[in-house]
Formats: structure tokens, sequence, C-alpha cells
């Protein structure tokens, strides 16, 4: 809900404030104050935005103070291309979390996106986050292999 607002400061209450954020498979593995300034440059050039996450696994440390979760989730997003044109498509996949109980309550001590694939009217050929180099990645997927 906080990214879908833009919320970034509300990231504060559901983050550890040294969280480590790895999402490599688009560029950043920093710590969550690094990591916020990247979602609004990355979000900037989003023009519609929506996070739909589900298909929650949840387990439990014995000691019951800490826990991870496997969320998958289907991003529908909406950019401008390089046409000039507004192109709608759907980031997808899994995000892997690590949580800590804490006085205040739970917290995300650690998150690890796991890229899928993207659907739909894609304009670039590159991840999105991704927009300052090419992504083998995504051109090994575009081209089948």
């Amino acid at each position: 809900h906080s990214l879908d607002a833009r919320d970034y400061g509300a990231l504060d209450a559901v983050f550890m404030p040294d969280a480590l954020v790895d999402m490599t498979e688009q560029e950043a593995f920093e710590q969550l104050p690094v990591v916020k300034p990247w979602y609004t440059t990355n979000l900037a050039a989003s023009v519609d935005y929506f996070h739909l996450i589900g298909n929650i696994l949840v387990s439990f440390d014995p000691s019951g103070m800490s826990a991870r979760s496997k969320s998958k989730v289907i991003n529908p997003c909406g950019v401008v291309g390089p046409d000039g044109l507004l192109h709608h498509f759907e980031t997808v996949g899994v995000w892997e979390d690590l949580w800590v109980k804490t006085e205040a309550g739970w917290r995300i001590g650690e998150r690890t996106w796991r890229h899928g694939f993207i659907w739909g009217d894609y304009p670039f050929d590159r991840l999105p986050g991704d927009f300052d180099r090419p992504s083998s990645a995504l051109r090994r997927q575009n081209s089948g292999s």
C-alpha cells in the first residue's frame, strides 16, 4: 500500500531501520534508507502502478521471534514508452521476507525480490528499475532461450 500510494515514509513502519532489500535482479541491494530513493526514482517512470500480493506462505522460527514469508506478486504498471505511447504490462515475481518480532510489532528485516516474468505491452529491452543498463535476463526471456 505504501508503494502504491507513493508514501515511501510509511515503509519505516513496515521495515527495520537497517533492513536489507535485495533486488539485485533489478539493480538494488542496500539498506532501506538507500532503497527508498531508488523506489522514488524507479516508480516515477510509472503512470499507473498497483501491487497485488497473495498466496502468502509463512513459517515461524521455533523461538517465535522471527518468521519467513514468501508472497506471490502481480504488479500491473503503465509507462510511457520511447514511442511516446502509454504501455500497460504486469511484472510478476515473488517477495521472500525475513520478519523480526520487535517491541513495536513485526518488521521486515530482509526482503528479496525474485523476478518471474513480464506480461503484456512492455516497451523496453531491460527490466523495470534497470533503466541505466540493458538486462541480459530480459533479452534471453524475450528471445525464448
